[in-house]
């Protein structure tokens, strides 16, 4: 509590006006589904849904009638918390950023670099609190985990699969991400957005080249067909499309949660594979610091690894690339 406090003082007062109205809304959403005159809005955000309940009813001259029961609300909380729908924000940007804050869950950037033989390189990056990678057990090293012992902590490399759902033209696709994840674990964190975070960077990470964990099944014009997992979704070229991480099946104390994880995907053509080497990944900054602690004992990009480009998580080539201000 104290350092949620301690980041509150020094948050400009633009971001805590958004914030307070954001937590007004969210006490509107929660209370919409149960006060009647609130219900539309809970309707127009998707959080009740009114079913059509059929019951089949017999009669003495063995004809089956069909009594019909209209708008039966049944409560659809989306995480068993506070989810905030995108429905028509201004800014996606602010909606990722802002939900990452008030879910607490962090947030999931995925970059994927398509190139002109028809290859994708495919890494993203969760900001991630420990306390939820510790209930997904990714700071520990059981079955089909690798242990790298650091001189300031240790890196595990884990097989990871996460479902990302990106709301396209009205309907929620699916791109699951998986591959290989390396989680850096120590005694020290990042203060972003305030102690207790570390980053999960996964995909095509392995160092061999692309796994590949995306593939293209279709280039056309400016867009492109991808296949992860069997699942196909064509997205525009040099665009980033917004959506968010369902984590399932995580017990705690004995009960089944689902978490939100607010997500972005940008899709880049890059027409030179020389160039991709030096092409950031998802908050390289924040990939560089907390790998080069666990080496070097210092938070810090620097002394640099080339941590932050895709040429060393994909194929571990050293990039010079300080001149790239984009993390």
């Amino acid at each position: 509590m104290s350092r949620l406090i301690y980041w509150w003082r020094y948050v400009d007062t633009a971001a805590k006006v958004l914030i307070i109205v954001l937590i007004a809304l969210l006490v509107i959403i929660l209370i919409s589904p149960r006060l009647r005159p609130l219900q539309p809005i809970a309707k127009a955000l998707g959080l009740v849904e009114v079913n059509e309940v059929y019951k089949a009813v017999g009669t003495s001259s063995n004809v089956t009638h069909i009594t019909r029961y209209v708008n039966q609300s049944i409560l659809v909380y989306v995480n068993r918390t506070v989810f905030i729908p995108m429905g028509n924000v201004n800014s996606s940007e602010t909606w990722w950023n802002y939900t990452g804050y008030l879910m607490g869950t962090g947030w999931c950037w995925g970059r994927a670099l398509v190139m002109p033989n028809g290859t994708v390189w495919f890494i993203t990056t969760w900001v991630a609190p420990d306390w939820l990678l510790r209930e997904m057990n990714l700071l520990t090293c059981g079955a089909g985990c690798y242990n790298f012992s650091l001189p300031y902590g240790t890196e595990l490399m884990h097989a990871v699969y996460l479902p990302m759902y990106l709301p396209i033209n009205g309907s929620a696709s699916f791109f699951p991400i998986y591959g290989v994840s390396y989680v850096a674990v120590s005694n020290e964190t990042m203060n972003y957005p305030f102690p207790g975070f570390t980053v999960v960077i996964m995909g095509d990470v392995a160092g061999n080249g692309p796994i590949p964990t995306v593939k293209v099944v279709n280039m056309s014009n400016d867009y492109v067909t991808l296949d992860a997992l069997s699942f196909n979704i064509t997205l525009a070229f040099n665009r980033t499309y917004y959506g968010y991480l369902a984590l399932t099946n995580i017990l705690v104390n004995s009960s089944s949660i689902i978490y939100i994880v607010p997500c972005k995907l940008d899709i880049i053509y890059i027409s030179n594979p020389q160039a991709a080497l030096g092409v950031m990944v998802p908050f390289s900054l924040y990939v560089a610091s907390i790998h080069d602690y666990v080496y070097y004992g210092e938070l810090s990009a620097e002394p640099g690894t080339y941590r932050e480009t895709f040429g060393w998580w994909v194929w571990r080539t050293g990039i010079n690339n300080e001149a790239n201000t984009q993390h």
